[in-house]
């Protein structure tokens, strides 16, 4: 059966890619061309019932100092505000147990959060990289929650799929195309349509960008059973023939 997903998570999900950058594209910022350092900053911790083990990425190099604080800022809170939020929701839980069942087992069970990233591009002022967090609040099993973000390090905005076009094209149909003849080839992998399968994408898809191309990210059970992990789709520039923006493309050449 497929696992549906609280409502409270959901909305934590989408607040945090919706708010991954929060940077204004109109603030002047000095020109960002080449590779910008990325180091790692590991936070583990063990207390409160919650297991922290986060692996955050730490930018420096860049010519806008102020955009790079702001950026470091932003992923570091995308994780310590859900611990936060995490250790009142398990305090919480831990007095209706004290008032309703004291005896129950899984009352000492303590609460995981962890995260870890990929950088997907880093050059010619684009930065794409994705977070995996990982939340257990019980259960059977947790959950992982893959977080896209794609920002143009020139003027610190964050990109949205439709930015990667030329205006007025319809990507998104050739993207529908594209998804559906990669499912056609396992379809076993995948729920039907009328069950929750793949319909089409969404207008806020969450995706990465590489060398000639994009990677379009599907959530743990969006589209297929939670053991087929999270679905990822790369399609190539070529697929959308002159739709790409010119200027973008070069970019990621």
């Amino acid at each position: 059966m497929r696992k549906v997903r609280s409502i409270t998570i959901l909305g934590v999900l989408m607040a945090l890619v919706m708010s991954c950058l929060g940077c204004s594209g109109n603030l002047p910022v000095a020109k960002q061309d080449s590779p910008i350092k990325i180091s790692t900053e590991e936070i583990k911790d063990k207390k409160d019932n919650l297991e922290l083990s986060l692996k955050i990425p730490v930018l420096s190099e860049m010519k806008d100092e102020k955009l790079q604080q702001s950026l470091n800022d932003r992923f570091r809170n995308l994780f310590l505000q859900r611990r936060d939020e995490m250790l009142a929701e398990r305090e919480e839980m831990a007095k209706e147990l004290d008032e309703e069942d004291k005896d129950n087992p899984f009352a000492d069970i303590p609460y995981s959060l962890a995260s870890d990233y990929k950088v997907i591009y880093n050059n010619n002022g684009l930065l794409s990289l994705y977070f995996d967090k990982y939340e257990f609040l019980g259960g059977a099993h947790g959950m992982t929650y893959r977080i896209p973000c794609n920002i143009d390090l020139r003027d610190g905005s964050e990109l949205e799929l439709s930015d990667i076009f030329k205006p007025d094209s319809n990507y998104e149909d050739l993207i529908d195309k594209a998804i559906q003849a990669e499912i056609a080839k396992n379809p076993e992998n995948y729920y039907e349509p009328e069950m929750g399968g793949f319909k089409g994408i969404e207008d806020d898809q969450t995706f990465t960008l590489q060398p000639g191309g994009i990677t379009i990210y599907f959530q743990l059970s969006d589209i297929a059973p939670y053991a087929a992990g999270i679905p990822e789709f790369k399609i190539p520039f070529s697929e959308f023939g002159d739709m790409v923006d010119p200027e973008l493309q070069k970019r990621l050449e």
